[in-house]
C-alpha cells in the first residue's frame, strides 16, 4: 500500500509545483506586494500575509481534483493486478475479480464496486468545482 501511495504522490507532485510557481510569479508583481515591500515588510511577512492567502485556493482545488484522479489511478492499477495485495479490500481488485462472473449472469460482482468508484470520483470532482467557485474571486465577481 505504501508503494502505491508513493508512486501516485510522485506522479502528482509536479502539478503542485507548477501551480504554486505560476501563482507566485503572478502575485509577486502585484501592487499590494510592492506596497508591502515599500513600507518595509520582511520577506516572510510578505509570503505569509500576501502571497500564501492568494495561492492557497488554487492548491486546494488542485488537491481535490487530483484526489479523484488518484482514486481512478489506484483502481486501474489494482484492476490490472499491480495494486494492493488481495487480502486488503480494493474496488479495482473487486472489479477484476467480478469480471469472470459476468458471463454467468452475476452482474452485481462488478456493478457495486464500479458504482462506488464512479460515486466517489464524481463526488470529489463536484466538490472541487464547488471549492473553485467558492474560493476563486474572479468567478465570485461574475455572479
Amino acid at each position: 500500500m505504501v508503494n502505491i501511495a508513493l508512486s501516485i504522490a510522485v506522479v502528482y507532485t509536479p502539478t503542485y509545483f507548477r501551480v504554486i510557481r505560476n501563482q507566485v510569479s503572478g502575485i509577486k508583481n502585484e501592487l499590494y506586494v510592492e506596497g508591502a515591500r515599500a513600507i518595509g515588510a520582511k520577506n516572510w511577512e510578505i509570503l505569509f500575509k500576501y502571497i500564501l492567502p492568494n495561492v492557497l485556493p488554487s492548491v486546494v482545488v488542485v488537491l481535490s481534483m487530483n484526489l479523484a484522479d488518484a482514486i481512478m489511478t489506484e483502481a486501474g492499477l489494482s484492476f490490472l493486478g499491480l495494486g494492493i495485495a488481495p487480502p486488503t479490500p480494493d474496488w479495482g481488485y473487486d472489479l477484476s475479480n467480478g469480471q469472470r462472473f459476468v458471463l454467468s449472469r452475476a452482474w452485481w460482482g462488478i456493478l457495486y464496486p464500479g458504482m462506488a468508484i464512479i460515486t466517489i470520483v464524481l463526488g470529489f470532482s463536484l466538490f472541487s468545482e464547488g471549492l473553485n467557485e467558492l474560493l476563486n474571486p474572479t468567478i465570485r465577481e461574475r455572479r
